[in-house]
Order: structure tokens, then sequence, then C-alpha cells
């Protein structure tokens, strides 16, 4: 093994065993959880665990609630999301606007208006002092 794959090995472990711990193992645990029909007992000994199969999912998508709460989940990401951001950004902008009424220019070029430029060259070109 060469030293740049060592020393790339070396770097991505920690960051691969954060996430086998933190996310895979949780994730596989639950969804080998919810193949049973859980109860907290069952925790105590290892024979009280009672393998299910998809019925869990089967009574999930046959229940009205269910399909509520996701409909509440969509509805809440696709409006509440948006306006959160369109909120936030138009309160920004609104202190930004207040903040430039009461700005103090440091340089000259901060004080001329952008049209300035413009008037002044036109002078130039035609001899008059501005």
């Amino acid at each position: 093994m060469r030293s740049d794959s060592k020393a790339a090995l070396l770097f991505l472990t920690p960051g691969m065993l954060i996430i086998f711990f933190f996310f895979l193992l949780p994730a596989a645990a639950a969804f080998l959880l919810s193949l049973t029909d859980f109860d907290i007992y069952a925790l105590g000994d290892i024979h009280n665990i009672r393998l299910v199969g998809l019925a869990n999912y089967r009574d999930l998508l046959s229940n009205a609630r269910f399909w509520r709460a996701l409909l509440n989940t969509i509805y809440f990401t696709l409006v509440g999301g948006p306006l959160t951001v369109i909120v936030s950004l138009a309160a920004a902008l609104l202190l930004k606007v207040g903040d430039a009424r009461h700005h103090h220019p440091r340089r000259l070029e901060e004080l001329r208006l952008p049209d300035d430029h413009l008037r002044r060259r036109s002078a130039e070109r035609s001899g008059r002092v501005v």
C-alpha cells in the first residue's frame, strides 16, 4: 500500500466510524425493530421478540391518521419552509435599508453619486470646470 493510500485511509477512518456508529448502525437497528411486534418488556429476554415482518407497514398504510400526518408534513415543508426564508430575507433587507440611512462614508468616492462621474466626464470633454 502506498503512503498516499495510507494517509487517505488514516483521514477517512474516523469519519467513516462516526457515520457507521451514529447513522448506519441505528438505522439498521430501527429497521429490524420495525419488523417486530416491539414490546418494551421484550428487551429483557430475546425470546420474547415476535417477528411480524411487513405487517406493521401494512397497518401503517391503511391508517387514516398516518395519511393525515403525511399531508400535514408535506404542507408544512412546502409552505412553512419557503415562507420562513421569505420573511427572514425581507427582515434582513429592511435592516439593511435602515442601516444605509445612517451610513457615514469613509472615503470621498463613497460621497459621490454614480451619475456625478458621468456629469464630470461630460464637463471635462466640453471644457467646462466642475
